[in-house]
């Protein structure tokens, strides 16, 4: 496999655990601690109400205060992100959720839950009426933590690249270009909600072919991906994570 540490000397495939402590702690240096714990506590058990969701769109969008949340020692919210007003902001303006978030109480909640073995069903669900800057990434987050992250993966176009570069049959250096058009692809939109599901789930999807690289890298190094009743097993992610944005994008040639 393709594994270096930060100063590009080649870690061997049976030091997995070497591979998987150097880039946990560069994914801690960028995310900060509390913020991770308060989110592992929510995945492990299980989305409660319309805060959790809130945090969970907060972290993965970048409405953490890191530095903040590490001083007090729970999750810390930035200026531009309000739980009272039910708002949250990405590039390209705010995200307005309150009308949203009603479905992840008391009953609408239970039935989301009620659904989450099935994925086409569980996804189109969260993706109805979704609000603008929610898109099929972050609609994919809230999946994942609606499945407690047993059997579904969070997505990043980083982790993608990372799983990539590692499982290449040829040899890949830190630095080289990875992020190619099948991990640049759009997910599908989410306009339209009723296939939203079906379509993010279909066999030769981008979404399919991440599941795969993770089976594949799961079963090289045996090392596990999904949680479990006890344990949320997200070290993995966390690496890949950090490792992913050691590669360049794919140029396009003139």
């Amino acid at each position: 496999m393709n594994l270096y540490d930060v100063n590009m000397n080649k870690i061997s495939d049976d030091s997995i655990s070497q591979f998987l402590d150097i880039y946990e702690s560069v994914y801690y240096y960028e995310a900060g601690f509390a913020a991770e714990k308060e989110i592992e506590d929510i995945l492990l058990n299980g989305i409660s109400g319309q805060e959790d969701v809130f945090k969970i769109l907060a972290w993965k969008i970048g409405g953490v205060d890191k530095n903040t949340s590490n001083k007090k020692g729970s999750l810390q919210y930035k200026d531009s992100w309000s739980f009272q007003d039910r708002v949250g902001k990405y590039r390209g303006g705010e995200i307005k959720l309150k009308d949203y978030l009603k479905r992840f109480n008391g009953d609408s909640l239970y039935e989301l839950k009620a659904c989450a073995d099935n994925p086409d069903k569980a996804l189109s669900k969260l993706a109805k009426k979704a609000p603008k800057g929610l898109g099929p990434v972050y609609i994919i987050t809230l999946f994942y933590f609606l499945t407690q992250g047993k059997k579904y993966p969070i997505y990043d176009k980083y982790a993608h690249a990372a799983l990539k570069a590692i499982l290449s049959d040829k040899e890949i250096h830190l630095g080289d270009e990875v992020i190619d058009n099948s991990i640049k692809r759009e997910f599908p939109s989410k306009n339209d909600s009723d296939k939203f599901g079906k379509e993010v789930m279909k066999e030769n999807g981008k979404y399919r072919e991440y599941m795969k690289l993770i089976d594949e890298f799961t079963e090289k190094t045996g090392i596990p991906y999904y949680a479990t009743e006890t344990e949320t097993n997200r070290r993995v992610d966390r690496a890949l994570w950090a490792y992913g944005h050691l590669f360049r994008e794919v140029e396009k040639k003139s």
